[in-house]
């Protein structure tokens, strides 16, 4: 199948279930505002849901119906399989909650220009990294990523843009790029230049790691523009930081470190 689009408030398993869906693209929404039975909080005791494809399109609401919230239910584990990435779209935010295990395999982890998307895992999060990427990712774009614990061993990149990471009861571990880095733009003779975004690191009860090959850009363009803001959170465990921080500003000063 080309195309797979799932418009609704809620998409239910039956808990027992293994269930899979392949398309090239596949979309997830509930464009049309919907009532999400679950009130946001899904259950589950069973089941799967596989998806694989392409590019998995995780859209918000337009401004007219603001912040919209797609559940899944009714399936225990839910993993994802894109050979180009995963993108958040739309105009205003868009939530995606599941039940239990969210797997994510995608080689890239961005957004389209301004978006503001949130996924939300009832239990583990994995976002890992399959091969090489084909999305181009759009200018200061926000996403947030929560999990009971998470993993996250594939880059994302949104530049000029927000990342909110957190890990609700157990550890939170970064191995790859997490890149909101500032950027130009050439319009007509003139270069603009943007500043860096943020990013938000909070293990609530758990450690905060940084593997060796972690690497958070929040530099600006050498050229022009601000760095960007990292808070790093870990109030009932220890955070390792084994990882590089860039934070460099314009040439009037810079800043690398290696934690």
């Amino acid at each position: 199948m080309e195309s797979l689009r799932l418009r609704a408030g809620e998409l239910l398993g039956d808990n027992n279930s293994q269930d899979t869906l392949l398309a090239s693209s596949i979309q997830l929404d509930n464009y049309n505002a919907s009532t999400d039975p679950s009130g946001g909080n899904p259950t589950a005791t069973g089941g799967s849901l596989n998806l694989s494809g392409s590019v998995l399109n995780l859209r918000g609401g337009d401004y007219l119906n603001n912040e919209t919230v797609m559940s899944i239910g009714g399936f225990q584990n839910v993993s994802a399989l894109l050979t180009s990435g995963v993108q958040g779209t739309g105009n205003a935010k868009g939530t995606l909650s599941v039940a239990g295990n969210l797997t994510l395999s995608a080689p890239l982890i961005t957004g389209a220009s301004g978006a503001v998307t949130s996924i939300k895992a009832g239990g583990v999060l994995n976002i890992t990294d399959p091969g090489a990427a084909s999305l181009t990712p759009g200018l200061g774009a926000s996403l947030s990523l929560q999990g009971s614990s998470v993993s996250i061993s594939a880059p994302i990149l949104l530049p000029s843009g927000s990342l909110s990471v957190k890990a609700t009861t157990g550890n939170l571990t970064i191995s790859s790029l997490l890149d909101v880095g500032g950027t130009s733009r050439q319009f007509f003779d003139v270069t603009e230049y943007t500043d860096a975004g943020s990013i938000s690191l909070s293990s609530d009860n758990g450690n905060l790691i940084l593997s060796p090959g972690a690497t958070l850009n929040l530099s600006a363009q050498s050229e022009a523009g601000n760095a960007g803001n990292l808070t790093l959170n870990a109030p009932n465990g220890i955070a390792l930081l084994g990882g590089q921080v860039d934070a460099s500003a314009a040439k009037i000063s810079t800043l690398w470190r290696t934690c």
